[in-house]
Order: structure tokens, then C-alpha cells, then sequence
């Protein structure tokens, strides 16, 4: 008979233990292996859906893509600009805004943006909103040499900062507004309150001005269109954007393209 001392007793015990641990690790090794492969098919199917949500919304957004274009010219009452706008597109336009992008001449003789990074003090465009303007019809009035202009109420559109799709001709005006960045907080001026600072900051007497109307899509992707712009138009204190219209020469390409190439990369802070 074979007797079993209580040394080798625990030895046999360590042994199963030993054994049993790495039963259990080996189970457990396999476990997260199986885990893992799950969560990587898990994230990888989510990632496809999200791939085929972001090309059916592409998509969407194709058949629907609303396109702005301008009836006429800008003109401006004040600070106000006014313009006559039309969705030539498939889908709603919204958030409808106006931009004004100022540029200087430098020594060289070069057209360069007030926006540039390298100055402390700069001058940039902010996205102001238009809203439809109320609808007015000229009225001959007696003892008054030209007809006069008659509010005859609101649009009755519920799109007060967009336009429909094939929507035509729809009047919208906005208080045009200029963003003052320096080394302190920024401020937002309306484009008198700009102008003061470009003839205080620099000396400017001279400045051209590109405009564009924004825009976003049914998917929020904004947009931008270039509608006019103004060169050569030479500036005093209290001008108002009204007068710089009058006084700039009429421009059909952005003023933007006649800026060196060293300088353009200055400009994709404010786009």
C-alpha cells in the first residue's frame, strides 16, 4: 500500500491548480479573441451603413441642389444691401447671407486682401444674413415728379432666409457687416465702421471690394457665389457701402484673382 505523504499531497494540488489556471487563461484568451473579432465586424458593418447614409445623402443632395443666381445688379441703401435673387436649382436654398471682402494696393502696386495673417490689425468679411425685403409697387403721387415707391406688405413665403426651388426674382436686403480682428477681441462693425478703421489703421485711400451671396444646401453644405465686385474705389471718413458702390469701378471677375499668387493662401482664413 502506497501512502501518500502530505508533501506530495500539496504538490498534486499545485499541480491541478496550475493546471486549472491555464485551462482558464486559454478560455479566456479565446473569449476576447472572439470578442474582438465581433466588435471589429460590428464596427466595420457601422461603417459601411455610415458610408451608404453619407452617398444616399450625396446623392440627395445632387437631385436637390439649389443655384443661385443674381436678377440685376447690387445697389445698397446706407449700409444696406439690396439684391434681387433667384434659385435656379432643384432644391431649397437656405440661410441666405451676404459677404464683403475689402482689399488694399501695397507699394508694389498689388491688390491684397485686408484679411491677410501677417498683419496685427485685419479686416475681414462676416456672413451676414438677407431676409426678403417687403414688396413695394410704384405709385404716381400728384405734385410728385417721380413715382413713388409703396410698401404693399411681406412676402408670403415661410422661407424669410431662403428660396425655394425655381423660386424667381425675390427682393432681399442685409446689413452688411465687418469683422475687426487684432491682437486683442474681435468686433464686428457694420462697413462705415470698417472703413473709418482702414483710413485710421493703414492710410487707405484707395480700396476694391468683392461680393458674394452664401448659401447651404438641404444637407447644411454651405455654398458661395460670386455676385459683383467694385475696384479702384477711393475712400473718406463716414463713406457708407451705398457710396462705395457708386464710386467703384464695376467689376465681373473677383477682384481676389488679380491678387499675387504668394498672397492667396492669406485669404482661406475668411472663406
Amino acid at each position: 500500500m502506497t501512502v501518500v505523504t502530505p508533501l506530495q499531497s500539496i504538490s498534486v494540488d499545485l499541480s491541478v491548480t496550475n493546471l486549472l489556471q491555464v485551462g482558464l487563461y486559454g478560455f479566456l484568451v479565446v473569449l476576447y479573441y472572439y470578442m474582438y473579432k465581433s466588435q471589429k465586424k460590428q464596427t466595420e458593418i457601422q461603417d459601411r451603413q455610415t458610408t451608404i447614409m453619407e452617398s444616399q445623402n450625396r446623392l440627395m443632395a445632387a437631385e436637390h441642389q439649389p443655384e443661385i443666381k443674381a436678377d440685376g445688379d447690387l445697389d445698397a441703401v446706407g449700409n444696406s444691401a439690396r439684391i434681387t435673387l433667384s434659385n435656379v436649382g432643384e432644391g431649397r436654398a437656405r440661410k441666405l447671407g451676404i459677404q464683403c471682402y475689402p482689399f488694399f494696393k501695397n507699394n508694389k502696386g498689388y491688390w491684397i486682401p485686408f484679411s491677410m495673417h501677417v498683419l496685427d490689425f485685419v479686416i475681414g468679411p462676416v456672413k451676414s444674413p438677407l431676409s426678403r425685403a417687403p414688396r413695394t409697387a410704384k405709385v404716381d403721387v400728384a405734385g410728385v415728379h417721380d413715382p413713388v415707391h409703396i410698401e404693399t406688405g411681406s412676402d408670403p413665403s415661410p422661407l424669410e432666409n431662403g428660396l425655394e426651388a425655381k423660386e424667381d426674382s425675390i427682393r432681399f436686403e442685409g446689413q452688411l457687416k465687418q469683422e475687426i480682428a487684432s491682437r486683442g477681441p474681435s468686433m464686428t462693425v457694420d462697413f462705415t465702421g470698417a472703413i473709418n478703421q482702414m483710413i485710421e489703421e493703414w492710410g487707405a485711400d484707395e480700396i476694391s471690394i468683392d461680393i458674394y451671396v452664401t448659401y447651404a444646401d438641404i444637407i447644411d453644405e454651405e455654398h458661395s457665389r460670386h455676385i459683383t465686385s467694385r475696384k479702384g474705389i477711393e475712400v473718406e471718413q463716414g463713406m457708407n457701402f451705398e457710396e462705395a458702390l457708386k464710386r467703384g469701378k464695376k467689376r465681373d471677375k473677383p477682384v481676389e484673382t488679380l491678387v499675387p499668387d504668394s498672397e492667396e493662401e492669406k485669404l482661406e482664413g475668411w472663406s
